[in-house]
This record gives C-alpha cells, sequence and structure tokens, in this order.
C-alpha cells in the first residue's frame, strides 16, 4: 500500500468515525432525498471548521471538497437549500442527545471537574416586543473547554427550568456544578446533591435574606464588630494581584462556614457547607482611580479559599472560552435566522467545532487561526478530528 491510499483509508476511518456518533439522528424532512442526515451534520461540521459561516458557503465548500461527500457516500454536493431545510426541521432534542452520547464517550468521569452552567441568548433569531425568543442553557466542562450539553428555552426567564431538566438528564456524579445567580435556588441545589455532584453558586439579591445576611456577615466582620476568636479560627482567607493592560486587580476571597454567615438561613440550602466572599479591587494606573466590588457565593464544599477560587475563576470560562468564541470567531450574533429550531441546531455545530478544535494539542494556535489553517490545509483538519474520535 502506497502513502497515498494509506492517507486515503486514514481520512475515511477519520470522517467514518464522526458520522457514526450521529448517525441515530433521524432524517425528519418529507423527501430525504440522496443525502443521509449524519453526512449532512458531517459536512457542515467540517466546513464550519474551514470558516464558513453560513450554508451558502458551506454549499460552496461541499463542491470544493467532493472527496469528503464521497467518503460520506454522498452521490453529489448539497445546495444550500439543503442544508437550509434539513436544519431548520431536525429535531434539536435529538441532535443534543447525540452530541451529548457523543462527548461522554470522550469524558466518561467528571469527578472534581468544573461543570459550568451558563445560558445565551441566540440575537439573530426573531424578536418579540423586545425580546429575544430563543436562549440556550449551556452545560460546559470548564477544566477541558467543552460543552457537554444544552437546552433551548424561549425566553431567559425559562432558565432555571431548563437548569432543571438539564439537571435531570445529565449524568454529573462527582463534579462540581457553578452558576451565577439564576441558579441560585432552594430547589436547584436539593438536585445537585441529589445527582450526587457539589455546587459553588453566586448569591445575589434574587435570595434576599439569604444575601442581606452574608452581606451583614462579611461587613461586620470586615470592620472587626463581630470577629470573636472562635469565629476567626474557621476564617479562611486567599489573595490574588494580576497586573497587566493599565491596571492592577488584587482580589480577596474569605471563606467561613455557612452556619457563622448565614445563621438560620443555612437550614433553607441543602448540603451549603460555606459561603465565599470575592473583594476585588481595580487600580487604573492612568487615571489613579480605584474601585472596589464584592461578590458572593454559596457552596457544599468545604472552607478551602484557594480551591473556591479556583472554581470560581473557572466558571468565567463558559463566557470567555466559549460564549465569546461563538460571538467573535463565528459570528453567531450577525446571522439573522427566522426559525430558532435552525438558530439552536446551528449552534450545536458550532459547539461541535469548538470541541474539536479546542481539544487539539498539536499546536499553540488560537481557535480562529486553527479555522483560517484548516481552509488552507485540508490534511491539517483530518488531523484535528482525528485527535478526538
Amino acid at each position: 500500500m502506497n502513502k497515498s491510499t494509506a492517507r486515503e483509508l486514514t481520512k475515511a476511518m477519520v470522517i467514518h468515525s464522526l458520522q457514526m456518533s450521529f448517525e441515530p439522528v433521524l432524517d425528519p424532512r418529507r423527501r430525504k432525498g440522496v443525502y443521509d442526515a449524519s453526512a449532512l451534520i458531517v459536512m457542515a461540521t467540517v466546513a464550519f471548521m474551514s470558516g464558513c459561516q453560513d450554508w451558502v458557503h458551506v454549499a460552496d465548500f461541499c463542491k470544493d471538497r467532493f472527496d469528503i461527500c464521497k467518503i460520506l457516500g454522498l452521490s453529489k454536493a448539497p445546495c444550500h437549500d439543503t442544508f437550509n431545510d434539513f436544519f431548520n426541521v431536525l429535531d434539536h432534542e435529538q441532535f443534543t442527545k447525540c452530541y451529548t452520547s457523543w462527548i461522554y464517550s470522550i469524558v466518561n468521569d467528571l469527578t472534581g471537574q468544573v461543570v459550568a452552567i451558563d445560558g445565551k441568548a441566540l440575537l439573530p433569531t426573531k424578536w418579540e416586543k423586545g425580546k429575544c425568543q430563543c436562549h440556550l442553557v449551556t452545560v460546559y466542562l470548564a477544566d477541558i473547554n467543552m460543552s457537554l450539553s444544552h437546552v433551548m428555552t424561549g425566553e431567559k426567564s425559562n432558565e432555571i427550568s431548563a437548569v432543571s431538566q438539564l439537571l435531570d438528564i445529565l449524568s454529573l456524579e462527582g463534579a462540581i456544578i457553578t452558576m451565577d445567580a439564576m441558579g441560585c435556588q432552594r430547589d436547584t441545589v436539593k438536585k445537585i446533591k441529589d445527582k450526587g455532584a457539589d455546587y459553588c453558586i453566586a448569591l445575589k439579591g434574587n435570595q434576599g435574606d439569604t444575601h442581606k445576611s452574608a452581606e451583614f456577615f462579611f461587613e461586620d466582620l470586615n470592620q472587626s464588630k463581630r470577629a470573636s476568636l472562635e469565629e476567626l479560627i474557621r476564617i479562611d482567607t486567599f489573595k490574588t494581584e494580576e497586573k497587566g493592560h493599565g491596571r492592577i486587580e488584587t482580589r480577596v476571597i474569605t471563606t467561613v462556614p455557612a452556619y457563622l454567615a448565614l445563621g438560620e438561613e443555612t437550614a433553607r440550602w441543602f448540603g451549603v457547607k460555606s459561603v465565599t466572599m470575592v473583594e476585588s479591587t481595580r487600580y487604573i494606573v492612568a487615571k489613579k482611580t480605584e474601585s472596589t466590588e464584592r461578590r458572593y457565593y454559596i457552596s457544599s464544599l468545604e472552607t478551602d479559599s484557594e480551591r473556591l477560587s479556583n472554581i470560581i475563576r473557572k466558571h468565567w470560562r463558559v463566557e470567555n472560552n466559549l460564549h465569546w468564541q461563538l460571538d467573535v470567531t463565528f459570528g453567531e450574533d450577525d446571522k439573522r435566522i427566522g426559525s430558532k429550531n435552525a438558530a439552536a441546531n446551528m449552534s450545536l455545530v458550532r459547539k461541535t467545532v469548538m470541541t474539536i478544535l479546542m481539544a487539539y494539542d498539536g499546536d499553540n494556535m488560537s481557535v480562529s487561526r486553527r479555522m483560517a489553517h484548516c481552509s488552507r490545509c485540508p490534511e491539517y483538519a483530518f488531523e484535528v478530528i482525528k485527535n478526538l474520535v
């Protein structure tokens, strides 16, 4: 077997391995034609990896890279209407289920991993009375930069029920669930503990009495009004300082047992063991100005300020490493899509691409540079996919 033949066989194996992950997806179109559902998903994924951002460009990619179409068993390159029609009616729940199963086949143990849950509006979808009609609540594996799953909801106010739905369907044993104040609900923390996981969740004014208890305690603690020796023994503090971009940011993380900070409120939160205050002080060098912000968190983990600080920082990877990339690198907010089902399906294709690109450890390039390299060098694209499948 010569090198060229071996290379083509490797390509076929890589593509078929990816296709198998989506084989259970059914084609809901009345006229299914000659295009298999899993083949269309794989073609869209490889095209998005190469920088395509709409179905016209994806269809052009299929013509240019007909060798991939042949590997997938397609007799001709699909046109943009085929992709548009297919992703408009594709059962999003079924598509997501296949994607999640694929991720679980890669990562089968979440013990100790930070799992961030956060919502994002799909701005290109239809608006009614000034409100976006589609939000996606995403479960993100912050330690390895992979989306595990997501749920589509009509409005931001429905995100609490979406979180509950995700907790019901996912296996999260041993994980550390992080959320913003939206997830700070008594039913939610109980469900997390019932699933065998831990939590670290932002505490804000939406939980009035609990938030006030924590706020008053740390205020008094700073003023040394009620910092008795017994309380000081149980206080754990960790400090970080970062310099760059013309500013100096200092963070002081203070963690205490929950019963000290919350008092009677402790009993209302299932499994809560600690309360953390993050006090961030930002100094702008050029303007010589300083500002201070305090944020509060409840957690089922023991008092360990350094560990909790790392967990809190990792939560923001869902914003910085996922949502930012979707908006800036993939232009998710720039594409007008009338159907929220199609928008959610396209978002899942982008997340599939993000998973593949960010899992590659063969170089130090950014996601956008890897996409550009995939478009210039087809062999590189196959190498990146092979790394994961």
